[in-house]
């Protein structure tokens, strides 16, 4: 079964090009297996890194259930400790754990760099005004992973965070 690595569609055997993008097969097949064994090497796309895996499956009903109110604890700063130690044994807690402290360490390093931007430049202040709306913009990102993250814990769900979840620090 072979598909248009250009627009996805599947083709049938012998075909040369593709019936929905016009792509060639033949070249799409010669760039496969020549960039098959660089792929390994190559960074992840925005794609790739922007998608959030579901791992709800993975932990059991009564563990969600016991602990979703230290789940949801975790993205709050540093009440992230209290199911790092009360829920040792609850993967679903130590889970979101993991979320709230990666999330934690990434608001706290954002928050130093854009301090230091800000006394860096603070003389500068009227050359450097596109500074305080990106640093707005970051925070806002950051917002959004936080009520994310508070709203997979309160409903049950172990989704990792974008750009930030595939990290582990907690096991």
């Amino acid at each position: 079964m072979v598909f248009c690595a250009r627009c996805g569609r599947k083709l049938s055997d012998g075909t040369k090009f593709c019936p929905g993008c016009g792509a060639s097969v033949q070249e799409q097949s010669r760039q496969t297996s020549t960039s098959s064994h660089t792929r390994s090497q190559q960074p992840q796309s925005w794609e790739q890194l922007s998608q959030a895996k579901d791992l709800s499956g993975e932990f059991q009903v009564e563990d969600i259930e016991q602990n979703k109110l230290l789940a949801v604890l975790s993205y709050f700063s540093l009440l992230v400790i209290l199911p790092i130690f009360l829920a040792k044994e609850s993967k679903y807690a130590r889970f979101h754990a993991n979320q709230g402290l990666i999330l934690m360490i990434v608001t706290m390093g954002w928050q130093f760099a854009s301090s230091m931007l800000s006394l860096a430049f603070s003389r500068f202040w009227w050359q450097m005004r596109f500074i305080l709306p990106f640093t707005s913009i970051v925070y806002i990102l950051l917002l959004v992973l936080f009520v994310m993250g508070v709203a997979n814990a309160l409903s049950g769900k172990a989704k990792e965070l974008p750009l930030i979840g595939k990290f582990r620090i907690l096991n």
